[in-house]
């Protein structure tokens, strides 16, 4: 049998964050691996009932919608999203939720989700908001986790990052400009030369220009508000070096988290705008690490330090995630196989 045509849903590395990067490329090489032919996807800021895209679906096996920070307080985005379900259902196509977080959503949107053939929560909180609305799902954790163990190095210094909050973000940068020893790190890519040409049209000509061009240009200016001390980081490996050479991070980013464990860095997690690093920390048994107020500057030196079982809790959670991750792609293929 050929490899089954797999189509993803909510494609997010349209969105230049390191984070939203590195989910789609380990998405990618799990469909590789488990012999999932990932032949078309939908931009994060596309529709996926225009008509190119419906189209692509029809001749499909099966559909994965990459759930990511989505489904939560009713957003239009996600309710778009998980209508895909019923158009799969009525087509005899398998369609899976995955990799999703679930808070605070309404009737619509728990019915729409109760016609995927599989769901997989990030995490336990989304999991039980699930099991309250009657639809079975399975806990997979982020797929960012499936990544290999970052190396580590000698350590120095304090980075910070923005939020999925903007009143949060706003709190870590004036925090970051008047705390002495501290960084500013954005986690967003330098973008390409024709996201730069896109980016351009939708400025000068606003609605008109194609809805995803839009996004990236919403998007573009909001990664600019970043303080002036802010550290450029011009690649992934980049990235992953900074990570794995500070010796703390504060941060209000889901994905951070998840980056700094596999490089065993100690950090502290912020809210952001839903309970997904929370729940994370909750599954993990690392609580004590979430914050819901800033530190004081006199505190970073203590959460610099990792405390009595962390580092093994890190490590037995990531070996699970992977493990879960695993299963569920294993489910995947199974489904995608059987009609």
């Amino acid at each position: 049998m050929t490899d089954p045509k797999t189509i993803l849903l909510n494609d997010t590395s349209s969105f230049n964050h390191y984070g939203c990067h590195l989910v789609i490329e380990q998405i990618r090489q799990h469909c590789k691996r488990y012999g999932l032919n990932l032949w078309h996807t939908v931009k994060l800021g596309e529709d996926w009932r225009a008509e190119r895209h419906r189209e692509r679906l029809a001749e499909s096996n099966i559909v994965l919608v990459n759930g990511e920070g989505s489904f939560h307080h009713d957003r239009k985005s996600a309710l778009i999203l998980a209508q895909s379900a019923a158009f799969c259902r009525e087509r005899n196509i398998p369609c899976v939720l995955i990799n999703s977080v679930y808070q605070d959503n309404g009737n619509e949107m728990a019915h729409l989700v109760r016609q995927f053939d599989l769901v997989f929560a990030r995490e336990s909180r989304s999991q039980t908001e699930l099991r309250k609305e009657g639809i079975n799902s399975e806990v997979a954790p982020d797929m960012t986790l499936s990544h290999a163990d970052l190396s580590q190095g000698a350590r120095s210094g304090v980075i910070v990052t923005d939020s999925s909050s903007d009143n949060a973000t706003m709190q870590l940068q004036q925090f970051c400009t008047r705390t002495k020893g501290v960084e500013f790190a954005g986690l967003f890519r330098p973008i390409s030369n024709a996201q730069a040409l896109r980016m351009l049209v939708a400025r000068v000509i606003g609605k008109r220009a194609p809805k995803l061009w839009q996004f990236e240009w919403r998007r573009y200016v909001k990664s600019q508000r970043t303080p002036l001390n802010a550290v450029p980081l011009q690649s992934v490996d980049e990235l992953f070096r900074r990570i794995s050479s500070t010796s703390l991070i504060v941060t209000g980013r889901f994905h951070m988290v998840c980056m700094a464990m596999l490089a065993r860095t100690p950090f502290i997690a912020l809210e952001g705008n839903t309970h997904k690093t929370e729940g994370l920390l909750a599954d993990a048994n690392l609580s004590n690490r979430f914050r819901s107020s800033l530190p004081n500057a006199g505190e970073l030196r203590a959460w610099s330090e990792w405390h009595d079982d962390e580092v093994k809790l890190i490590e037995a959670y990531v070996q699970e995630a992977r493990s879960r991750i695993s299963q569920m792609f294993s489910r995947i293929r199974e489904l995608a196989t059987s009609r």
